[in-house]
């Protein structure tokens, strides 16, 4: 971009001083002679002024033309650092979001995956059957419908009621801080004493309960993405780096984010909502493209193949 910039600046600069040069060097002075006839009608007036001229047109349109001409190079420069200086600062708050998400978020999401594909949610998901571009609206009404399922929230709410998303978040903070494989203690039961003793090390910031955890990312993620989703950035140069663990994340959440939009008028987790849509919209066109790509690859490489064959 630089660069380019470079080149345009170079170009305006040797425009200039062509346009100097000509002004000096080939200007023509020629006499221009107006005559005015006297109020008595008796006598003719002749004025005789020298006036300066270049191709064609005298140094005082030549002056108006310059000052359009600069006025129109101004403005386009203008608008050009204008934005130059936006795409540098969208370019900035999409580094700053990416980091927030990498330095508080990521780790947790691993976490919270983990959890719910290692427990009794991961069928009720139906993450292999359901078209994760499917999911639009995430209220209660889709849901039902989309997993065919009107008994799908109380299903939801009595795994959360039991013990076993707590017990397999505890088993996978155990291995984080110690050498143990989580095989070793898939069946391992902590009591709360034996839990606290694993909020250590890598694990101290973590909350004590799952649950609480599910309610912390959700937040920290809408956060995220009301800045994904206002102007305040441009979602292209984020979208990369957090698109595939963003999307894992609110399609595993699916059911935590529908089970509190009862109805449109109090809907929770709309910038969330926004910003998955609108990603799974770019993964699409992303993925057509791809496809097109390697369609184009195939049929220029096939006949190279059949006539080696």
């Amino acid at each position: 971009m630089k660069s380019k910039k470079l080149i345009v600046y170079i170009a305006l600069a040797i425009v200039s001083l062509s346009c100097l040069i000509g002004f000096i060097f080939l200007p023509v002075q020629h006499t221009v002679v107006d005559t005015i006839i006297a109020e008595d009608s008796t006598k003719i007036i002749y004025i005789i002024q020298d006036e300066t001229s270049f191709l064609g047109k005298s140094i005082a349109e030549w002056r108006i033309v310059i000052s359009i001409i600069g006025f129109i190079v101004g403005t386009t420069l203008t608008c050009t650092e204008y934005n130059s200086n936006k795409k540098q600062k969208q370019q900035e708050k999409g580094a700053e979001i990416a980091r927030l998400f990498s330095d508080e978020l990521v780790d947790k999401c691993c976490i919270l995956g983990e959890v719910i594909t290692k427990s009794s949610l991961q069928s009720l998901l139906k993450l292999d059957v359901i078209n994760d571009s499917d999911i639009h609206n995430f209220d209660v009404t889709e849901i039902i419908d989309l997993f065919k399922d009107k008994n799908i929230f109380s299903k939801y709410e009595a795994i959360c009621r039991t013990n076993e998303l707590d017990q397999i978040y505890y088993r996978l903070l155990s291995i984080r801080i110690s050498a143990k494989k989580y095989n070793d203690i898939k069946d391992k039961v902590f009591s709360d004493d034996e839990a606290k003793e694993l909020f250590i090390l890598d694990n101290k910031n973590l909350p004590f309960r799952f649950m609480f955890l599910v309610s912390e990312v959700l937040n920290k993620l809408e956060a995220t993405s009301m800045h994904i989703a206002s102007q305040s950035t441009s979602s292209i140069y984020i979208y990369q780096s957090l698109h595939q663990m963003f999307l894992r994340t609110i399609r595993i959440l699916v059911i935590s984010i529908a089970y509190t939009n009862e109805n449109y008028a109090n809907k929770y987790y709309t910038n969330i909502i926004h910003v998955y849509n609108m990603w799974m919209k770019m993964l699409k066109k992303q993925q057509k493209n791809e496809k097109k790509n390697k369609e184009k690859a195939y049929k220029k490489l096939n006949p190279k193949i059949n006539t080696v064959q």
